[in-house]
């Protein structure tokens, strides 16, 4: 027997929540199934105005950095632990052990100023100005990964951001191909209404939720009971086959079990959330409320299985809108270091939220946040007018995740490995092969970069 999606959704008696719980429940068909599942998800978190190398590097390795304007520095690695922590890291303090702060990856193209626009996760030039008004060269590293692990999911990729216009969307930053662009959400409600469209929230959806916790584990039992009874009617290959269904049905028991205390349901609507990270900036409060908002949005859409690619932006595409100061980064760390800090610091806060939410949800032999890689990096590379000869970048990973992370710090020798072989190990580290990926770029990427590669 096999069981089809929509009918075991029907059969939970999911109802009107269906749509919320029935992205949760495929890898729990799948399982049941006999199937395997591939639960590894990546999130993005791109931010403009430029990420100075000597806000990015430990302070013990400054020596051989490089200066603004020079184009060479010395290649070192060392481990995290023996280096002073920059204030943006104190908050991923716990998993330092899982991060590589990656620098010196070059990206060199033309048409570059304010930012590298969609040349940033493409790593091919874009047909015009890369800052907005071009169309993208080829498609960008989210939407190639959202190829494959977003096939099965209710959305593929999901992408918001904030600007300091009245612009309701971005482009210039993601693409599916060349001059195909995805837009990011910048409106909380628009996001609100695309990923969690349908679904009622308040408590009324929460006791909906519970009931429905109950009756699948009634409905479980049940069904195990009647396959139990049933059993002693059979023999021979009939029998073998309702002893792997009642494994099945067993496991499929045991996963939703699992879930009965994890909380699967929308955000607060934008009209009454209420920021779980407190401004650094009163005078900018309302900004990165709103960054909050559309960060919890995405985050609860990857764990609630919606999506498994998510992305944030925050002043990418054109460094003139960044937040909170116009032009922040415009004379480097030298002038606006502390307001970048608590920039960097707000953002890694949100990111290390999310990895508490992930570690509460049951997921194989681990949890979410095991089969979860995060990358950080900055889309004006390494200052507010860039070249992108060297764009630093911070992984993540979850422990199954074949990325070689280790608590590092690694600076590359100048001009060895482009940016999109970074991609490339991005993609490989997630079970997406990444043959062709930037192939119309100014070099083929290589399929291997020792340095992140397990």
């Amino acid at each position: 027997m096999r069981h089809n999606r929509r009918s075991l959704v029907r059969m939970l008696g999911l109802g009107a929540g269906a749509a919320l719980f029935a992205p949760m429940l495929r890898p729990l068909i799948r399982e049941a199934d006999g199937q395997a599942n591939d639960t590894r998800r990546v999130v993005f978190v791109l931010i403009g105005d430029g990420w100075p190398f000597t806000s990015f590097s430990p302070k013990e390795l400054q020596d051989g950095i490089g200066k603004r304007g020079e184009h060479v520095w010395d290649a070192v690695e060392g481990p995290l632990s023996a280096y002073s922590t920059h204030p943006w890291m104190v908050p991923l303090s716990a998993y330092r052990d899982s991060v590589i702060l990656l620098d010196g990856a070059e990206n060199i193209m033309g048409q570059t100023q304010h930012s590298c626009g969609y040349q940033t996760l493409s790593c091919v030039e874009t047909l015009e100005s890369a800052e907005g008004g071009g169309a993208a060269g080829g498609i960008t590293i989210d939407q190639w990964i959202a190829q494959k692990l977003g096939a099965s999911s209710a959305l593929p990729s999901v992408q918001v951001g904030w600007r300091r216009d009245a612009k309701t969307d971005f482009t210039s930053v993601f693409a599916k191909g060349r001059a195909d662009h995805v837009p990011a959400i910048s409106d909380p409600k628009v996001a609100f209404s695309t990923f969690f469209g349908g679904v009622s929230t308040g408590g009324t959806a929460d006791v909906e939720a519970a009931n429905v916790q109950l009756e699948q584990r009634a409905l479980l039992s049940s069904l195990r009971s009647d396959v139990t009874r049933l059993q002693a009617r059979l023999a021979g290959p009939e029998r073998e086959k309702l002893d792997r269904y009642l494994t099945s049905l067993q496991a499929l028991e045991k996963s939703a079990s699992a879930f009965a205390n994890v909380s699967c349901k929308s955000p607060p609507s934008p009209d009454t959330f209420v920021p779980s990270i407190p401004a650094p900036d009163a005078s900018d409060q309302p900004v990165y409320d709103k960054v909050s908002l559309l960060w919890e949005m995405s985050a609860a859409a990857q764990v609630c299985g919606i999506t498994r690619v998510s992305s944030l932006i925050v002043g990418s595409g054109n460094s003139h809108i960044f937040m909170p100061l116009n032009g922040m980064g415009h004379d480097g760390a030298e002038l606006h270091g502390a307001a970048m800090d608590k920039n960097y610091t707000f953002l890694t806060k949100l990111v290390a939220r999310l990895m508490e939410q992930l570690k509460a949800v049951p997921e194989g032999n681990g949890t979410m946040a095991d089969n979860t890689l995060v990358v950080v990096t900055n889309d004006a590379a390494e200052y507010h007018h860039n070249t992108c000869r060297r764009v630093p970048v911070m992984l993540l990973a979850g422990k199954n995740i074949q990325m070689k992370t280790g608590g590092r710090f690694v600076r590359l020798p100048p001009y060895k490995h482009r940016l999109s072989e970074v991609w490339v190990a991005v993609s490989r580290s997630v079970g997406v092969d990444a043959t062709g990926f930037a192939a119309a770029g100014p070099k083929p990427p290589k399929l291997d970069i020792a340095e992140l590669s397990v």
